[in-house]
C-alpha cells in the first residue's frame, strides 16, 4: 500500500494544500451565479444576524415659521439570525485507481497523485456549485429550500412581509394593452417596495413553457423577432452556455429584461414549470451570499467559497475518501420586492 500513504506523508495531500486546490479551480456557475447579483462574504461564525430599519416615509405637514416641527417617527430595528447550511459531498479513491502509479520519492508519483486528486475534486465540485446555486435561485424567489425540497428559509415569513399575488399571463390570448398593464404593474410594484432606492432594472427568469408561449404570443412576436434578428452573434454564443445549448442575451420588452433559465438537476427544476420569476437588479446590498468557517480541524477563521480534506483511510487499507463542503448562505435583505407570474389564466 505505499501508494496510498502517499496522501499520507505528502503535503500536498493535506488540509491547506487540497483547499487551496479546490478553490483555484474555475467557479462553474449557472446562469444566476453568472450574473453578480450576489454580494459574497466570509464569516467568522456559523451564522449572521440581519439588521432590518423600517425607515419612516409620510407626507410632511406644513407648520408655522418658528412653530413646532412635525416629529419624525423612530425607525424600528429588528434582528435576525440566519444560520449557513453545510453542503458535503464525498468521494473514494480506491487502491486499484492508484494501482500503476510508480512508487513513492520520484516526481513522476508525486504528480500523478496530485493529478487524481485534483480530477476526483473537479468530479465533485459542480454538485457543491450548482447546490449554491440552487440556494440563489431560491432567494430570488423568496423561499430557500433543500435538496429534498424542504424549506431552509422563507424569507417572507422570517422578514414578516406578505408575498405579493402571483401576476397571470394568459399568454394564449393576452394582446399588447392586457400585457402591458399586466407588466407596468409588476415594475411599478416593484419600484414601490424598493422606496427611495436607486435600481438598475428588473429581470424576469422564465421557465421554458412560460418562455415559449411568452415569446409566441402575438403581442410580444414580432419585437422578439427584431431582436433576434438585430443580436449579433457575439451576444448569442457570449452568453452562458449550458445543456448543450446557446444562451442568448436577455430580450429587453417594456422594462424588463426576459429570459429562459432551464436549469434543472434530475426532476427537481429550479423555477416551477408555467412560471416566471421577477427580481430587481443593481440594487446595493440587497442580494447576499455567506460563507462560514468549516466544522472540522483547520476551518477558523474567516469562512472561504470551498473546503476540501481527505478523511481517514478505510479500514481495509483499499481506499481514501475525499470530501468537499461549502458552508452558504444565500440571502435576499428585502424579499418584498421579489415577484412571481406564471402562465394562464
Amino acid at each position: 500500500m505505499a501508494n496510498l500513504d502517499a496522501f499520507s506523508t505528502h503535503p500536498a495531500f493535506n488540509l491547506r494544500s487540497l483547499t487551496d486546490s479546490i478553490n483555484r479551480m474555475p467557479y462553474a456557475p449557472g446562469r444566476v451565479g453568472s450574473m453578480g447579483l450576489f454580494e459574497e462574504r466570509g464569516l467568522t461564525t456559523s451564522g449572521i444576524f440581519v439588521e432590518e430599519r423600517d425607515g419612516i416615509l409620510a407626507l410632511v405637514q406644513s407648520s408655522p415659521r418658528g412653530g413646532v416641527s412635525v416629529q419624525q417617527g423612530v425607525a424600528k430595528r429588528t434582528a435576525r439570525n440566519f444560520e449557513t447550511r453545510r453542503l458535503s459531498l464525498e468521494r473514494t479513491i480506491n487502491a486499484d485507481e492508484v494501482l500503476n502509479i510508480r512508487q513513492w520519492g520520484s516526481e513522476t508519483a508525486n504528480a500523478s497523485l496530485e493529478m487524481l486528486v485534483n480530477d476526483t475534486l473537479r468530479e465533485m465540485v459542480p454538485s457543491v456549485d450548482m447546490t449554491i446555486e440552487h440556494q440563489q435561485v431560491g432567494a430570488l424567489k423568496g423561499n430557500i429550500v433543500d435538496a429534498d425540497g424542504s424549506t431552509i428559509y422563507n424569507l417572507f415569513t422570517e422578514f414578516g412581509v406578505t408575498q405579493a399575488t402571483e401576476v397571470a399571463f394568459n399568454l394564449a390570448a393576452a394582446t399588447l394593452p392586457t400585457l402591458t398593464a399586466a407588466i407596468n404593474g409588476i415594475v411599478r410594484t416593484i419600484q414601490d417596495n424598493l422606496g427611495a432606492t436607486p435600481v438598475m432594472g428588473i429581470h424576469a427568469l422564465c421557465s421554458p413553457t412560460f418562455w415559449d408561449d411568452f415569446v409566441g404570443n402575438a403581442a410580444v412576436n414580432s419585437s422578439y423577432d427584431r431582436w433576434v434578428g438585430v443580436s449579433t452573434m457575439t451576444e448569442q454564443i457570449g452568453g452562458f452556455i449550458r445543456e448543450g445549448h446557446v444562451r442568448q442575451a436577455p430580450f429587453h420588452w417594456k422594462g424588463i429584461d426576459w429570459e429562459e433559465y432551464r436549469a434543472a438537476v434530475g426532476v427537481t427544476t429550479f423555477i416551477p414549470a408555467d412560471k416566471a420569476i421577477f427580481f430587481p437588479v443593481g440594487v446595493p446590498g440587497l442580494y447576499k451570499q455567506y460563507y462560514a468557517p468549516a466544522d472540522f480541524e483547520g476551518g477558523q477563521g474567516i469562512g472561504i467559497p470551498r473546503y476540501a480534506r481527505r478523511l481517514p483511510t478505510t479500514p481495509d487499507g483499499r481506499a481514501i475518501p475525499l470530501e468537499v463542503s461549502t458552508y452558504a448562505l444565500s440571502l435576499c435583505t428585502r424579499p418584498k420586492v421579489l415577484m412571481i407570474g406564471r402562465r394562464g389564466t
